[in-house]
């Protein structure tokens, strides 16, 4: 019994120690703080000085820099409010975001990349690499340069509550290209297209929300009468 009792014991400092390795004396994990850093490259580039409290230093806790939140428990990152950190930088400004950078971020439940000249996510999978995170509730990318192409990958974040899209190049027919796609967000409550290109056409696809409580459209191209059967 007492080789049992030693085994087991020598077992539980094996994990206490490999969890003390995976998350290091920083707070957040030694791979999230990597990737925090590979990310205020790409937001700098080239030559900006946002996010100064992204240091280097070894000793620094990333769970406390700026614009950054984590789980209290499991100290992984859960949110990032990255928004109108590169707006207006210059004429020739526009973002290509690697997004393989936010793969590392498996815990991730809210991301802000609202007004900041992103033009597209780059990469093997583009903004497809998204659907790796099963707990993504709120994603805003409101006054961006994005298209109609990111819409199919935004149609596979089933989890969503929350999508802000207002103010992009989006345009023609979303029963088509877009909402018609993106109907399988069945837990949809917030929907923002404001500034958009969308007339009529793109209303009678919105029924297929079925969970949809905020649904912003000013500044579009609708016109005359507008009839959508179901519930909203």
């Amino acid at each position: 019994m007492e080789y049992f009792q030693h085994v087991l014991i020598n077992l539980l400092w094996v994990v206490v120690v490999m969890l003390a390795v995976e998350n290091g004396c920083n707070g957040c994990l030694e791979k999230e703080r990597i990737a925090l850093l590979q990310l205020k490259h790409s937001i700098n580039f080239a030559n900006r000085a946002s996010l100064p409290s992204w240091d280097e230093d070894d000793n620094k806790d990333c769970c406390h820099w700026e614009r950054v939140e984590c789980n209290f428990t499991t100290r992984r990152v859960i949110k990032l409010d990255l928004g109108d950190i590169r707006a207006y930088w210059r004429s020739d400004g526009y973002w290509h975001l690697n997004a393989s950078i936010l793969l590392p971020f498996e815990s991730l439940q809210s991301l802000n990349l609202s007004d900041n000249q992103l033009h597209s996510f780059v990469g093997t999978e583009g903004i497809g690499i998204l659907q790796n995170f099963s707990n993504l509730e709120e994603l805003d990318l409101n006054y961006n340069y994005l298209d109609n192409s990111v819409l199919p990958s935004l149609n596979k974040l089933s989890n969503l509550k929350l999508l802000r899209l207002a103010g992009n190049e989006l345009n023609g027919s979303m029963y088509v290209e877009g909402i018609g796609i993106l109907s399988n967000l069945t837990n949809l409550e917030e929907l923002d297209l404001r500034w958009t290109k969308f007339g009529n056409d793109i209303l009678p696809s919105l029924n297929k929300l079925s969970n949809l409580k905020f649904l912003r459209l000013a500044r579009n191209q609708l016109n005359g009468s507008i009839y959508v059967r179901g519930k909203f």
